[in-house]
């Protein structure tokens, strides 16, 4: 192989042709990854790597770090990786000390709401409740007489009917055009305070949203314990359980809890699926279950992107030009690059003939890697596309290509390998 003269022209030309056109596809799909991380969907292997299938699915999707999303559905764990984020954040912008408190305000609210009031009406009882009405509103609203604020928990937002009783202690109203009348000025003024402070406590953190979303909403939440203290009722789609005191718990299932027991019940029957038919039935309910989290997911999601831009928002224009925190460390994140970058090498260096055998060789195994993620084997469901293949799909045949490029010596025959050799007197190929 070494000698030109046992190779026809013709066929040196199509190998070298053939080592060039596999480094152009390496090295273009590579660009057209990497152009799209700077856009808003940009390139990720998360997809192709959670539905992978074939004896060693578990493997490529453990590789994500979450293949299944419910990490974002632990309140727990979101709250940690938005702590880690925070974190991150002040120290790339290098925040002032007023930014961390805005930052601070956003993901967890402030340590108290408030509204600017200069003195508290004689008729409003709050510091010195006479009722239990009265006792229950001072437990949430108070008057510093000193920073001449009208403070709220933040961790009790004010109930409209709450609102409603503050504002009764004074004769003050507002019309319909929205100016405040009646009463006197003081009056009016804690009228408007009390307003505004009601507004406030309202507007929940990031935080407090997040776990309303989270574990708020019975609907998603996962099995539920409700205690009934009568005879044992069946609830379809609730289990019930007879407590030793004779009271019934009610277990109720959210639509987090059907979600992982719709992925165990598909591992299961994924396990002893034999035919075509079987196969075919997976397919559906593995939609089915990608809808469900999508479903479930997305708002999670959502609420943090939101969160994010609002706290682009806090920065300066000398802070933005610093430029975007890659923040997420995640395992599927280190895969992205890890492929653009093979791409982009590996077809530089294929196209240009140096080093061939080991790109070559190098290429053949990433080629392998993307074949076993997703093997055509009996048994294995399909890869969603037109390809219909079974054992040899395009994968295997480039890999085998690359594997003879490795062994013949195209990059010394036209390519910087010849130059390499000559200038070192090396002949690793």
């Amino acid at each position: 192989m070494r000698d030109l003269r046992h190779v026809s022209i013709v066929a040196v030309l199509l190998l070298v042709l053939l080592r060039i056109s596999i480094g152009w596809q390496f090295l273009y799909e590579g660009m057209w990854k990497y152009r799209t991380l700077s856009t808003p969907k940009p390139w990720t292997a998360e997809g192709y790597l959670k539905n992978s299938q074939g004896p060693l699915r578990s493997h490529f999707r453990e590789m994500t770090g979450d293949p299944d999303d419910l990490n974002w559905l632990d309140f727990e764990l979101v709250s940690e990786r938005w702590d880690s984020w925070r974190q991150q954040f002040t120290q790339h912008y290098g925040l002032s000390d007023e930014q961390v408190a805005r930052l601070n305000n956003l993901v967890d609210g402030p340590t108290n709401h408030a509204a600017k009031l200069s003195a508290l009406p004689e008729s409003v009882p709050l510091n010195d409740p006479q009722t239990s009405t009265d006792k229950r509103l001072a437990k949430i609203v108070s008057y510093d007489a000193e920073r001449k604020l009208l403070l709220a928990d933040p961790t009790t937002p004010l109930k409209s009917s709450e609102i409603d009783e503050l504002k009764a202690y004074v004769d003050a109203s507002r019309e319909a055009g929205g100016e405040i009348v009646g009463g006197s000025e003081l009056d009016r003024e804690y009228f408007a305070a009390v307003e505004n402070l009601g507004v406030r406590s309202q507007r929940l953190s990031y935080r407090q949203r997040l776990k309303a979303l989270l574990l708020g909403d019975p609907d998603r939440l996962g099995a539920t314990a409700v205690r009934r203290e009568d005879t044992t009722v069946y609830v379809p789609e609730m289990g019930t359980v007879l407590t030793d005191d004779g009271s019934t718990d009610l277990l109720k299932y959210g639509e987090i809890q059907r979600y992982r027991d719709m992925l165990a019940d598909y591992e299961a029957q994924l396990a002893e699926a034999t035919t075509d038919y079987q196969f075919d039935h997976l397919a559906k309910v593995w939609q089915v279950i990608q809808e469900k989290r999508v479903k479930l997911v997305q708002p999670v999601i959502g609420l943090e992107q939101q969160l994010q831009t609002e706290a682009w928002e806090l920065l300066t224009p000398d802070q933005l030009a610093i430029g975007e925190l890659d923040w997420e460390n995640e395992p599927v994140q280190k895969i992205n690059r890890m492929t653009i970058w093979s791409l982009l090498i590996l077809g530089g260096l294929l196209i240009v003939g140096l080093f061939t055998p080991l790109a070559a060789i190098a290429g053949a195994g990433m080629l392998m890697m993307f074949y076993l993620a997703m093997p055509p084997f009996p048994g294995v469901p399909e890869a969603p596309g037109p390809e219909h293949s079974l054992f040899v799909n395009k994968n295997v045949i480039e890999a085998l290509a690359l594997l003879a490029i490795a062994f013949i010596p195209t990059g010394r025959w036209f390519g910087l390998d010849g130059l390499y050799s000559r200038m070192f007197g090396s002949d690793y190929d």
